[in-house]
C-alpha cells in the first residue's frame, strides 16, 4: 500500500505522522444553560393531545376541542373528514392507534353501522371524539357549543 501511495505522490498516513484535529473545548454544564430558560419537563402527552395528533396524521380537517366542565367528559374533540370513506378510515385508525398505546374506547357509535354514516362517535370516557363528514358537521352543528362557551364581549 505504501508503494501505491508514493507512486501517486501521496505519503502514507501512519498514526505517528497524523495531525490531530482541532476540537472545540467541551462546555461545562453551567455555560450551556447560562442565559437560557430551562425547558419545563414535559410529561406524557394527554389523551386529548394523542387523539388530536392521530387525527391530524390521518388528514382530519378543522380539528376543534371543546372543554367541558362539570360534565360526563373533560372535553370533546370534533374533526371533519373529507368524505364517508375518509370518515371510516379516521375512526378505524384512531381506534387502532389508541389501542396500540393501551387505550381502548369505552363506546363507539356510527362506525360500521351504515356505509353512508355522517357521524362517528368514539367515547374514551374523559374525551369524546366526534368525527363528521362536512355535511354531517353542518347538520349537527356541535361547533355551537364553543360559541356558547365564549363570554359575550
Amino acid at each position: 500500500m505504501r508503494d501505491s501511495c508514493l507512486r501517486k505522490g501521496r505519503t502514507s498516513t501512519s498514526a505517528s505522522n497524523r495531525v490531530p484535529r482541532k476540537t472545540k473545548p467541551k462546555a461545562s454544564p453551567k455555560s450551556v444553560t447560562a442565559g437560557r430558560r430551562r425547558a419545563r419537563p414535559s410529561g406524557p402527552p394527554t389523551l386529548e393531545r394523542r387523539i388530536i395528533d392521530i387525527l391530524s396524521d390521518f388528514k382530519a380537517e378543522n380539528i376543534q376541542t371543546v372543554p367541558l366542565e362539570n360534565h360526563v367528559a373533560d372535553s370533546f374533540v370534533i374533526a371533519t373528514a373529507t368524505g364517508v370513506r375518509h370518515l371510516h378510515s379516521l375512526a378505524e385508525n384512531l381506534l387502532e392507534k389508541m389501542q396500540l398505546q393501551g387505550v381502548r374506547a369505552h363506546h363507539v357509535e356510527g362506525y360500521g353501522a351504515s356505509p353512508s354514516a355522517r357521524w362517528v362517535l368514539v367515547d374514551y370516557m374523559d374525551v369524546v371524539v366526534h368525527l363528521f363528514t362536512e355535511e354531517g358537521r353542518r347538520f349537527y352543528n356541535l361547533d355551537r357549543l364553543m360559541e356558547e362557551r365564549r363570554p359575550a364581549a
